[in-house]
C-alpha cells in the first residue's frame, strides 16, 4: 500500500461540505469520453463530465492506468458515482483498484450502481484493498431512479430468456460451508440519461443599454418571459438572453448474449426515449450485428448515433506506452521488443474514417470508439463528436524526443543533450559485460580455462531459457509507463509461469 498523505484527510473534509451543497442549476459544460474502447485485453469504462461532477459508466480490470494517458488523474477527486451494466469481471474488475485512486485523489466516498450483486466484489476484496476513510457505497432500486441535479439517470433492467446456471463444484468444494451456490441472477442494467434544458444567459450588457433597472425584471428576463419598461417600451427576453440548451438523453445499453435481445425487443421504455442522441453500445459484436439487435438500433431512430464499445474496436489506449518502449528499444534492441499487440492508432492517420462502420451494413450512423473520443452535449455549438482528444502514437515526434531533444526549452542544453544522447546510444550499442568481473569468469582465469564468448543477442534469438518478461514493475500503484507488478517467465518454447499478477497483466500480454 503506498504512504497515505497527510494533506489528503483535509481534502476529504473539504469535499464532504461540498457535497453536501448539491447543485440546482443545470451545467453548462456536459460531455461524454471514452476511457476503455472494450478492445481485446483493455478495459471498458465511459467518463461522464459535467461542470458539478464527474460519473463513470462500467470499470473493467485496468481503467485505473488509462486515467493517467487522458490526464484525468485528478479529475476522480469529483468521480461521485459508478454505473455498472452487469457484474462481470469485464464490466467491474476495475473497481478496487479505482476506488484506491479514487480515494488517492482526495474523494470521501463513491457510490456503486449496478445490478443486484455488484457490491459483492468490494465484499469479497476490501479485507486486503485497505480504504481508509472512504466509503463504497451502494444505490439500490428501493432507492428510486438517481437524479443530483445535473444528470438524471433511470436504470431498465433486461433479463435473460433462459437463467444461465453456475458451473458445478469441484468435489473437494462440497464438504465447505460456503460450497454451495444459489441461484444466478442474470439481470443487467441500461441507463438512459436524462439532461434538462437550460436556459440561456442573460446578457446584462444589452439590458443596461435597453434600460431595464436592476431587480425582478432581470429575473423574468432570464426565465423567459417578456417585460414591459415604465415608459412603455418592450424588452423581449429572445433579445437579451442567449440560446436555451436543449433537452437530451443519452443510452448506455449493455446485452451480454442473444438470449437477452427477447428483453430487449419488448422493452418499449428503451425503443422510445425521447430526445435521444447517442447510445453507447457494450454489447459484443456478436450481437451488435445480429439481424434483431441491428433491427432495434434502426426503430430507436435514424438521427441517433451509435457508439460501439466492444471487442470490435482498436487499441488498448496507451500510446505513450509504445513511445516509451520504442525510445528503450533504441537503446538495447533485444531487452525491449517492439509491442505489436498494441493496435495503437498512428499520428496522421483519418480516425473518423477508421472507426466508422459502413453505411449499408447498419442503415444508421455507427462507429466504434476509441480511447479519448468526446461527444459534446453542452454548450450545444460545439461539434458532437470529437476527435481531438483521441490519443494516437507518433513515431516521428518519439524520435524528435529521442535524438533532437524537443522538450529540452533551453538551445543550450538542447545541444549538450543532443551530444549526450548520441555518445550513449554509442556507447550502449558497443557495450559488454567485462567478462573479468564475473567471478565464473575470474575463477575460469585463474584456472586457464577459456570460456565461450556469449552472443549480445537476446536470449530468445539464442535459444538460451529461461526468459524472464517483467510486464510491470509499478509495484502496487499503476503509472503511465509503468503497471503494476508482473514477472512472465518462459522456462521452455510455449511453457511459462507467472510471478505475480495484478490489475492490466492480460493487458501487458496482449500489448507483446
Amino acid at each position: 500500500m503506498p504512504k497515505e498523505e497527510a494533506h489528503l484527510k483535509d481534502i476529504r473534509q473539504m469535499r464532504m461540505v461540498k457535497r453536501t451543497k448539491r447543485f440546482s442549476v443545470q451545467p453548462t459544460n456536459i460531455y461524454w469520453q471514452v476511457l476503455g474502447s472494450g478492445s481485446y485485453g483493455g478495459p471498458t469504462s465511459l467518463f461522464l463530465h459535467t461542470d458539478h461532477r464527474r460519473y463513470l459508466f462500467n470499470c473493467g480490470e485496468g481503467t485505473q492506468r488509462l486515467t493517467s494517458q487522458l490526464s484525468i488523474s485528478k479529475a476522480l477527486a469529483q468521480l461521485e458515482h459508478v454505473f455498472i451494466t452487469s457484474k462481470t469481471w469485464r464490466h467491474l474488475g476495475g473497481l478496487p483498484g479505482l476506488c484506491l485512486s479514487v480515494r488517492a485523489a482526495g474523494a470521501p466516498d463513491i457510490t456503486i450502481h449496478g445490478p443486484p450483486g455488484c457490491m459483492e466484489l468490494y465484499e469479497a476484496t476490501k479485507g486486503f484493498v485497505t480504504l481508509f476513510e472512504f466509503d463504497v457505497l451502494s444505490h439500490k432500486e428501493e432507492d428510486g431512479v438517481f437524479e443530483d441535479g445535473a444528470v438524471k439517470v433511470e436504470q431498465v433492467k433486461l433479463v435473460r430468456r433462459v437463467n444461465k446456471a453456475c458451473p458445478n463444484l469441484p468435489v473437494n468444494w462440497k464438504g465447505d460451508e460456503q460450497g454451495e451456490w444459489e441461484d444466478y441472477d442474470n439481470t443487467v442494467q441500461a441507463y438512459i440519461c436524462h439532461f434538462s434544458p437550460k436556459l440561456g444567459k442573460l446578457d446584462i450588457d444589452k439590458c443596461v443599454d435597453l434600460g431595464v433597472k436592476p431587480g425582478p425584471a432581470l429575473g423574468q428576463l432570464k426565465a423567459g418571459k417578456d417585460v414591459t419598461l415604465e415608459d412603455g417600451r418592450l424588452v423581449r427576453s429572445c433579445d437579451v438572453v442567449g440560446d436555451m440548451a436543449p433537452p437530451s438523453s443519452f443510452l448506455v445499453l449493455d446485452v451480454p448474449d442473444l438470449e437477452y435481445l427477447d428483453s430487449l425487443e419488448s422493452c418499449e421504455s428503451l425503443r422510445k426515449v425521447e430526445n435521444l442522441e447517442t447510445v453507447f453500445h457494450f454489447s459484443p459484436q456478436e450481437v451488435v450485428t445480429s439481424p434483431k439487435y441491428r433491427k432495434w438500433m434502426e426503430e430507436v431512430g435514424e438521427d441517433v448515433t451509435h457508439i460501439l464499445l466492444n471487442e470490435s474496436c482498436r487499441g488498448l489506449g496507451l500510446p505513450d506506452v509504445t513511445s516509451y518502449t520504442k525510445k528503450l528499444s533504441m537503446i538495447r534492441g533485444e531487452f525491449f521488443p517492439a509491442l505489436v499487440g498494441a493496435g495503437d492508432i498512428l499520428a496522421g492517420s483519418d480516425v473518423e474514417e477508421k472507426i466508422k462502420f459502413d453505411q449499408e451494413e447498419f442503415n444508421t450512423s455507427v462507429m466504434q470508439g476509441v480511447t479519448g473520443l468526446r461527444v459534446n452535449v453542452r454548450p450545444s455549438n460545439l461539434q458532437k463528436i470529437d476527435f481531438s482528444e483521441v490519443v494516437k502514437y507518433d513515431e516521428q515526434v518519439m524520435l524528435k524526443e529521442m535524438m533532437e531533444g524537443s522538450k529540452v526549452t533551453e538551445p543550450s542544453d538542447r545541444e549538450e543533450y543532443v551530444k549526450m544522447i548520441r555518445e550513449d546510444l554509442k556507447y550502449a550499442e558497443n557495450f559488454s559485460p567485462d567478462p573479468v568481473k564475473n567471478l565464473t569468469a575470474q575463477l575460469a582465469v585463474i584456472d586457464g580455462v577459456k570460456l565461450p564468448l556469449v552472443e549480445k543477442t537476446g536470449s530468445s534469438s539464442s535459444g538460451q531459457y529461461p526468459i524472464v518478461t517483467f510486464l510491470g514493475t509499478g509495484s502496487s500503484v499503476p503509472s503511465k509507463y509503468r503497471n503494476v507488478s508482473a514477472i512472465l517467465v518462459e522456462t521452455e518454447p510455449g511453457s511459462f509461469l507467472l510471478l505475480d499478477c495484478g490489475e492490466g497483466t492480460a493487458s501487458q500480454l496482449v500489448r507483446m
